[in-house]
């Protein structure tokens, strides 16, 4: 493995790797770090990113660094392309390796506040920009995949005929609430955050990024900062930190929906889950479980 990625690396950029070491793996991307002396780069292989998708990606990093956001700008391969595009469809991108670690455990609190104000700052960015790339992705993808797979779903999972009910009424009422307005991040979670030794923060994974609403993006980011996986309510001081310092930044008000967009975004999230355990063909369990369903039937039981 190490050889392809040095291999990609040469072929598509022209640079000589000393070393290579995995960073992390998703569903979505395998991260590579790329050893060249004194300098490092990061390379994200994406497993199932779609072009078009790609391409938005790299119009909106494009935008967002030439107005200062603090995030990885994207190096140009030896074609002046913002990505290079594999033989076996892989698509592949290189970024300057920034020192930092993934924001996590007690540093989350300490950071929340910041971290509102990046995500408003992105939101003032994206306010009203139309880019040129198409984004075939919305706000809506991962609950229509449930709907494409209902008949699984109601099959495997004693509750699936519930589940999908959910699926089916958030989809709906989403609708009505949705205006396009911004340019959202989409996945604005502790560890899509880089900390550095500074006390920075950098955004990073904007493959998610899409169009929709600057509420439902804010609704997401404080749940996943705020509601750590396990935990069986919010923490309100951390929740109180993001919101302040997001609505210190922010230029135009958001709606005031939130406990229904947390629900929508722990929805989405759960079938996200759940739909790729089908994908990879996965022994699925009697119910719908995870982290985030259980988030998901939080926040819908405070809209009773």
């Amino acid at each position: 493995m190490d050889v392809d990625i040095m291999n990609i690396v040469k072929q598509y950029y022209g640079l000589e790797t000393a070393e290579v070491g995995l960073i992390r793996e998703s569903s979505d991307n395998v991260l590579y770090k790329i050893g060249m002396g004194a300098r490092s780069y990061v390379l994200r292989l994406a497993k199932r990113t779609k072009k078009d998708t790609i391409v938005f990606e790299a119009q909106l990093i494009h935008r967002l660094i030439s107005i200062h956001i603090p995030t990885p700008e994207w190096i140009p391969t030896l074609k002046d392309e913002s990505f290079a595009t594999l033989p076996d469809g892989r698509i592949g991108v290189l970024m300057p390796y920034i020192d930092g670690i993934p924001v996590e455990g007690d540093n989350i609190g300490e950071y929340a506040r910041q971290a509102g104000e990046l995500l408003a700052s992105i939101h003032n960015a994206t306010h009203k920009l139309k880019l040129e790339a198409l984004q075939t992705r919305t706000i809506f993808s991962e609950l229509e995949r449930a709907i494409a797979q209902q008949d699984i779903y109601i099959r495997s999972f004693g509750d699936g005929k519930e589940f999908i009910e959910y699926v089916t009424h958030y989809m709906g009422a989403g609708k009505e609430r949705t205006h396009d307005d911004y340019i959202i991040h989409n996945d604005f979670r502790p560890h899509n955050l880089l900390q550095t030794q500074e006390k920075d923060l950098f955004a990073i994974d904007f493959d998610w990024a899409c169009y929709g609403p600057a509420a439902k993006d804010l609704a997401h980011a404080v749940v996943e900062w705020s509601m750590l996986d396990g935990q069986n309510e919010p923490n309100l001081h951390t929740q109180k930190m993001f919101l302040e310092g997001y609505h210190h930044v922010l230029h135009s008000p958001v709606s005031n929906d939130f406990t229904f967009w947390a629900a929508f975004s722990c929805l989405s999230d759960t079938v996200t889950y759940i739909s790729d355990k089908v994908d990879r063909k996965e022994e699925l369990p009697d119910r719908v479980r995870s982290y985030m369903y259980k988030k998901f039937t939080y926040y819908h039981g405070l809209q009773a």
